[in-house]
Order: structure tokens, then sequence, then C-alpha cells
């Protein structure tokens, strides 16, 4: 079965009949749902957060004003520093630090004026609250859990990280990288 994929190589997307909402299938009920759009570049969305993070070695902010090494990477991931602390919360062999670091190293290899698009799929569990005879007993509040993480640099994969909580987490990267990353190189998937 042959996808359909868009002018820039990614999979086409599919929408409701109201186009408010892209359909996708990855097998996780919930993800699904809560998914409005997955689009590569800069994206806050309820089931993506993406953005650009430069190159350590970047002289100059935007502005043109000269920077020490690693200001611009460092301000760059701080933007993400929620997301990499609920990667704490669910995975048991790395932590969002673990992953920062390794992040930061990558950037460390990098020429001047060059940057990555860091992606982030997750899906949110809402808030639950037990109540009994109108008094609440149990309070859960809402939470995030990071599916996967992805670094990529001209639409290359260059690194991802898979620290949800079950299979399903590399069905739901596998998936939405389709709609992010060209066709050649959905056999990296």
């Amino acid at each position: 079965m042959s996808t359909a994929v868009e002018q820039n190589g990614t999979k086409v997307k599919a929408w409701t009949p109201d186009r408010n909402k892209q359909i996708i299938d990855t097998g996780h009920t919930l993800f699904d749902r809560q998914t409005v759009c997955i689009s590569p570049g800069n994206m806050l969305a309820p089931t993506q957060v993406s953005g650009i993070v430069r190159s350590w070695k970047e002289p100059k902010n935007p502005a043109q004003q000269p920077v020490e090494p690693g200001v611009l990477t460092n301000f760059d991931l701080d933007a993400f520093s929620d997301m990499f602390g609920d990667v704490n919360r669910w995975s048991r062999h790395l932590t969002g630090w673990q992953i920062r670091d390794s992040i930061r190293e990558r950037t460390k290899m990098m020429p001047a004026g060059k940057m990555f698009t860091l992606y982030f799929f997750y899906h949110t569990v809402p808030a639950r609250i037990t109540r009994n005879r109108n008094v609440v007993i149990r309070h859960a509040p809402s939470h995030r859990v990071v599916h996967a993480i992805v670094l990529t640099h001209n639409n290359d994969i260059v690194q991802k990280w898979i620290p949800g909580p079950t299979y399903k987490s590399y069905d739901i990267y596998a998936e939405c990288m389709k709609y992010v990353v060209p066709q050649s190189e959905w056999g990296k998937l």
C-alpha cells in the first residue's frame, strides 16, 4: 500500500470534515484524540512541542551582539525545560537531563550558523478527582507523558529517544515522524 506524500516529501495530512483537526492513527487512542496537528518546524500544539536549537559556537545573537559560546544553545534548550522534566516521570533508563546533555554535546560539534530542530511528542493525562459525599478524597493533577524526543537537522533524523512507558510510544514516534521528515528518511524510523 502506497502512502500519499506532500511536495516536501512528508505524509499527506487527513483532516476532519470541518478541517479543525488532523486525523492520525498511532494506535494510542488518547494521543490520537488530543492531536490537532503534527507538523515540521516550530510548533506548540496539544501533542507536539518543537523548536530550533542553535549551534554551541554561535557567535552573535539575533541583534548581532557578541555572545559567549553556548549561551544561545542553553537559551533554546531552556524553552523545553518542562518537557525534559516530564521525561523523568516515566523513563527508567534515561533522564531528561541526560537527553539535554546529549543534545548540548551534538551542538558543540556543529559549526556556527547551523541549527537543529528538537521535537517532543506527548499526550496529557487529565486530572482525576475522587469525591465522597462532596468531599475531595484524592486529587491527581494532570500530567504529560512524553513518548518521543527527536533531534533533526535539515530534515534528517540525527538522534531519537523513546522514553515513553509502553510499546505504543514507538508507534507514536514512527507515525508522527512521517509528517515531519521526508519519505526518504522513513526507512530510519
